[in-house]
């Protein structure tokens, strides 16, 4: 295998052997997998053209360290102003959610003041028709008004005999 590679002027660093198993009689059978490399000339070339962009330094300026230049300045304003971000959306939507229970709070007093017109309006309808009732069974002979009132619900025959102004 390696009389291959160098044939072809590779490395053998090229194959990284997976795993190794006996095969039939004395022979053993390996399995090798290509791996992505760079020749080291170009690889030289490559550190080279990184450090001269990129010397190393561990110095401190504006308060960051930039050892290895690994955290930058920017990345930094970045990070502050996706925090800012953040914290003004999460502001927003509680003000928003305040906004909204004030507004289902004055709803709820709306509705609780409609409950208590309903409630006045059907009270003022039911005596009404009491008042009506009543005035039918005046007018009524006593012994009609008597038959009638004795099939009732002993609480509604009660509602219109308060109600009659005796005779005299």
């Amino acid at each position: 295998m390696h009389i291959k590679l160098l044939k072809q002027k590779l490395s053998s660093k090229v194959l990284d052997e997976l795993k190794v198993e006996d095969a039939s009689g004395s022979t053993r059978k390996a399995t090798f997998k290509v791996v992505d490399y760079i020749e080291s000339k170009e690889a030289k070339k490559i550190v080279k053209e990184i450090k001269e962009k990129n010397p190393p330094h561990s110095q401190k300026t504006n308060g960051v360290n930039h050892s290895n230049g690994i955290l930058t300045k920017t990345k930094e304003d970045a990070v502050k102003k996706e925090h800012e971000s953040k914290e003004k959306k999460t502001h927003k939507k509680e003000h928003e959610k305040k906004s909204e229970n004030k507004e289902i709070g004055k709803l709820k007093k709306k509705i609780e003041e409609l409950i208590k017109q309903n409630k006045k309006i059907l009270e003022d309808i039911k005596k009404a028709k009491l008042d009506k009732i009543t005035q039918s069974y005046a007018k009524m002979r006593p012994k009609n008004a008597a038959s009638i009132l004795s099939n009732m619900k002993p609480k509604d025959a009660l509602s219109i005999l308060q109600k009659l102004q005796p005779k005299i």
